[in-house]
């Protein structure tokens, strides 16, 4: 499953990586980190703003969490060093591609306001059969801008793909959005997956 986010080295990468929001791409390194160091906050807010189809979204408690926790020792190093990863994974990605093409079911899901459509077409370039959902009024953060529709779809690609039955799905640590899904499999033999809140803190 793909969720707005490209594949280095997969697809139009080359062209993705020419446009102008995605600069922090490139944006990393000891003299970087001095430079966000005590401004994190202003760093990240630059995030939520622009890659939100709607930045309020992001309420102000939620900023606050989550540049606390970018301010403590190592974690700006952490955040830059997985895009300057992106050289690297680009090339291990092709020559893993060399090898042909996925041929399990994949989910590539963008957000209307951000790389929509274009997920799918990363996704068929690496897998033969992709199932493209774009959620509308989202931005690149669907799980906190749409968190109903992005659940919507991942249910309704894991139903039909593996016949999964969801008995509860949590999806905020904070608690705030929460969805509880009844079980639709009628008594037909089924593989049963439960979501707890602690399964999703790294996710959404």
């Amino acid at each position: 499953m793909l969720m707005d986010a490209p594949i280095p080295g997969i697809g139009p990468w080359e062209e993705i990586l020419k446009h102008p929001l995605l600069w922090h791409f490139r944006f990393g390194g000891p003299d970087m980190e001095r430079l966000v160091a005590g401004r994190e906050r202003i760093y990240l807010d630059r995030f939520w703003n622009e890659f939100s189809a709607d930045p309020k979204k992001w309420d102000e408690a939620s900023r606050q969490h989550y540049a606390a926790l970018y301010a403590q020792p190592g974690a700006m190093h952490a955040g830059f060093a997985q895009f300057a990863a992106f050289d690297q994974d680009a090339i291990d990605n092709k020559e893993f591609l060399a090898k042909g093409k996925l041929t399990m079911p994949v989910l590539a899901i963008g957000g209307e306001k951000s790389f929509g459509p274009t997920m799918a077409v990363v996704a068929r370039a690496a897998a033969d059969n992709v199932t493209e959902v774009v959620i509308p009024a989202s931005g690149h953060w669907l799980m906190e801008e749409q968190p109903e529709a992005s659940v919507a779809a991942i249910r309704s690609f894991l139903d039909k793909n593996w016949g999964f039955c969801h008995d509860e799905i949590l999806l905020h640590p904070t608690g705030k959005p929460q969805i509880l899904a009844s079980c639709a499999c009628q008594g037909k033999p089924h593989k049963r997956l439960k979501l707890q809140r602690e399964d999703t803190r790294g996710y959404f």
